[in-house]
């Protein structure tokens, strides 16, 4: 898995984008996920895919709504090609990062922080609120495609309407809230973490030297990195090897125990059955 800061910068007048998105699989691998400094509310046209976020997967297809955090690790697995209508906003429309956490204003974004709450990321088309947010959002790509006098103000009180209706879906605790800004910082180092182990797999690293990197504790790292990629560090790190492993076997004609050296392996037993654990069948069948 590769996660990547999407550093887009919305309008700071006006902090808001919505628009049609087509999402290929040729364009949107699997194994690429992203995270953002502000909201995502996703509604899908047409196709079916596997959403991914937070290490939680959802079947999702035409009709059904996607939300995402702002600072959340999401990704798809797309099955059909996806068109989706995509509303991107920053909590700056609703109130400054100034302003005290318990300000009415604040109140419209608790929901996102997921705690204490029956927050799910998925909506789906039969869902008793899902065709109300879907024409409020309808109305938001109105006002945002044309010129009419007073359409910031429009897509501020509709934006505003779609968090009350998302509030009393999840029926929210007011009194349970996640500090974004830890957050960030932890998916920054995570994102180090996942760089670093995607470039230096093949050598020795381990779950404590990856925590001191991000100046982290060593079991939590283990939690978030769990959490948020829905493996733990040393199936990840397994993984990768047995993949580099196996292609190696296949395109080259290394010895295997050579290969696996290479890999990082140091013990051949552990080895032969890692990869068979992995690609189904011993090392040496893939070179038949």
């Amino acid at each position: 898995m590769y996660i990547k800061n999407d550093s887009r910068v919305l309008n700071e007048e006006f902090p808001l984008t919505i628009g049609k998105t087509p999402m290929t699989r040729q364009k949107h691998p699997p194994d690429f996920h992203h995270w953002h400094n502000f909201f995502e509310i996703s509604y899908i046209i047409k196709g079916n895919s596997i959403c991914h976020a937070s290490g939680n997967y959802y079947e999702v297809s035409e009709g059904d709504i996607v939300i995402f955090n702002d600072t959340e690790v999401h990704g798809w697995n797309i099955k059909e090609d996806l068109t989706l209508l995509v509303l991107n906003f920053s909590g700056e429309i609703i109130c400054s990062n100034s302003t005290p956490l318990n300000t009415f204003d604040s109140d419209y974004l608790k929901v996102f922080s997921k705690e204490g709450s029956n927050f799910q990321n998925i909506l789906y088309r039969y869902g008793k609120y899902t065709q109300e947010i879907y024409r409020l959002m309808q109305d938001i790509y109105f006002e945002y495609t044309h010129e009419d006098l007073g359409k910031y103000l429009m897509m501020k009180a509709d934006i505003l309407k779609i968090l009350t209706i998302l509030t009393r879906n999840f029926q929210v605790n007011p009194t349970d809230h996640m500090l974004l800004v830890q957050r960030r910082q932890n998916l920054i180092g995570l994102e180090k973490v996942l760089n670093y182990i995607n470039e230096n797999f093949t050598e020795k690293i381990t779950l404590t030297d990856a925590a001191e990197m991000i100046h982290m504790n060593a079991s939590y790292l283990s939690s978030l990195f769990h959490r948020t990629t829905g493996e733990t560090f040393k199936s990840y790190l397994t993984r990768l090897r047995i993949q580099k492993a196996h292609d190696m076997i296949i395109h080259t004609k290394e010895n295997i125990s050579t290969i696996a050296f290479a890999c990082g392996f140091t013990n051949m037993a552990n080895f032969y059955r890692l990869y068979e654990k992995n690609i189904g069948h011993p090392p040496a069948k893939s070179r038949i």
